[in-house]
């Protein structure tokens, strides 16, 4: 009678979860698709030529495997790939190439969110999702096409197939080799979607062969042989390729212990309030009271997880113990692993990884105090309530931003009017400008970004650009190598035309041919 209870309770739990993580998703996707459809940005540069991939992929049959010209950054490809057949039916455009990563990254909220209902209930998993959801680094990256929400959503499939493995309720070998099969491949797809993916993958795979009983030696053979499947893009490259660099020499940061002590002291104290900020991609935090405040409130959210789980050593709670110390060992590790990651010392965004940990950590302690007595339980929320609410405001940030950087479309659109008027096709410019020209204007106008030779990357143009004459300068009008270009063409005597167009300046109607740095010689 009480096992008939348990199964008809467990039934309604999972009813009530499945209704409620519904409703999250819906309001999850209905705020992108609002911010999506009401507010504009301009792409930044890598996020272009993924524009650019698409429709070479969709209407010239290109093919690529990495971030075109790069040796890394498989999920550009696969977003290029998955977007082509629509960019057939409406074009290519900003909505259309934002899209699969709006809606990756509402697919990976309900991931996350299972597996943390997984580890700890429904009312855990919920709370991790909503947290998740509207984190601000996380919401904001919801809009970034740089492949790594798609990443994250390839290596949380990965960790959840890898769950799955260790269930003891799944009896049937052939179902379980299914998972262990799963997990392997979504593991190498993972690291073939971004190296990053390494500080996810690397750990649980150690972990793996400490569950060798649970999951069973042929099934850790299966998922191996799935991973290299999954990775297989990237080994075929690096075995016919010669890569610019070792697969991940040029993100090591340290030389020695000290270096790594240092990094991991930035990472802890410079640069993790920086994270909690929604401004991550080439902007400075614009509200550092309010990341400082999520960052206190992380830091005494993780002492009370550290007592609990010290308090937990002695309660006979197996489940709760093992929970808590998994996610102590999970934000450690993940701190020294990042310390890796030199690029991690300049932006914030590969704390992303860490985003849905810091969410299960708040939700966790939300749950402890929401479960024992009544002043507790004001407190947990209290806390809930505070998260919610920095991060609403957050979000009219966010709208702001991307209202503001509509000035940045504008001066791109109206660079582009005025160059289609004198009928130029090629310009030199700076590597943003290039491919934001090029993919506003559907590569009628392309670009050279000569003052950028040592990064030879992406789609090539400039061997078409080298062809043509009289071909216009095009950079932000603070940047001192106008300033230069202009001397150099005075001192020649070479006759020419400047305009300026919000904060772009366009030298044009150069009296004579002028090839990259000729203006030096003058």
């Amino acid at each position: 009678m009480e096992q008939v209870d348990n199964s008809i309770m467990s039934d309604k739990e999972n009813k009530s979860f499945i209704a409620w993580l519904l409703i999250l998703l819906s309001i999850s996707l209905a705020t992108r698709l609002f911010f999506l459809f009401s507010t504009e940005r301009t792409l930044d540069m890598d996020e272009c030529v993924v524009g650019i991939m698409i429709k070479r992929v969709a209407f010239q049959g290109d093919r690529f495997f990495h971030l075109s010209g790069s040796d890394y950054g498989g999920g550009h490809a696969l977003i290029a790939y998955t977007l082509a057949p629509f960019a057939k039916l409406f074009g290519t455009g900003d909505v259309l190439t934002q899209s699969m990563t709006v809606l990756s990254s509402v697919i990976l909220v309900a991931v996350v969110a299972i597996i943390a209902r997984r580890a700890a209930g429904p009312c855990v998993g919920l709370m991790t999702g909503l947290l998740f959801s509207f984190s601000p680094s996380f919401f904001k990256a919801s809009f970034q096409v740089n492949a790594y929400i798609e990443t994250m959503l390839l290596a949380a499939t990965a960790l959840l197939f890898f769950s799955k493995t260790l269930d003891a309720h799944t009896k049937n070998s052939f179902i379980k080799s299914l998972y262990a099969v799963g997990f392997g491949f979504f593991s190498g797809a993972a690291l073939w979607s971004f190296e990053f993916a390494a500080v996810i993958i690397f750990p649980v795979f150690v972990s793996a062969l400490l569950y060798i009983r649970n999951i069973g030696f042929k099934n850790i053979c299966f998922s191996s042989l799935a991973f290299f499947s999954g990775w297989s893009v990237q080994i075929n490259y690096l075995l016919h390729e010669k890569p610019s660099s070792s697969l991940f020499g040029r993100w090591i940061t340290f030389n020695s212990a000290s270096d790594y002590l240092h990094a991991l002291q930035t990472l802890a104290f410079s640069k993790f309030p920086d994270f909690f900020s929604p401004y991550i991609y080439h902007y400075p935090p614009q509200r550092p009271a309010y990341s400082l405040l999520l960052t206190i409130l992380f830091a005494i959210s993780f002492i009370f997880i550290l007592y609990a789980a010290f308090s937990s050593l002695t309660t006979s709670k197996k489940k709760e113990k093992k929970v808590i110390l998994t996610v102590c060992v999970t934000v450690a590790y993940y701190f020294a692993a990042l310390t890796l990651f030199k690029n991690a010392m300049s932006f914030p965004r590969y704390f992303l990884p860490l985003s849905p940990v810091i969410a299960f950590v708040f939700a966790l302690v939300a749950s402890f105090l929401l479960n024992t007595k009544t002043k507790s339980r004001i407190f947990g929320i209290v806390l809930i309530s505070l998260i919610l609410s920095l991060q609403t405001v957050s979000l009219f940030d966010m709208s702001r931003c991307r209202m503001n950087s509509c000035q940045n479309r504008s001066r791109i659109d109206k660079t582009i009017e005025f160059l289609d008027s004198r009928g130029v096709k090629g310009i030199y410019t700076d590597f943003t400008t290039k491919w934001q020209v090029a993919f506003y204007s559907d590569e009628r106008i392309i670009g050279s970004d000569f003052a950028f030779d040592n990064m030879p990357r992406h789609i090539p143009y400039e061997l078409r650009i080298a062809e043509m004459d009289n071909v216009p300068f095009v950079f932000p009008s603070d940047w001192i190598v106008l300033e230069e270009i202009e001397n150099g063409l005075k001192r020649g005597n070479v006759k020419h035309l400047k305009t300026e167009i919000e904060g772009l300046t366009l030298i044009y109607d150069i009296e004579k041919p002028i090839k990259p740095f000729d203006w030096l010689f003058y």
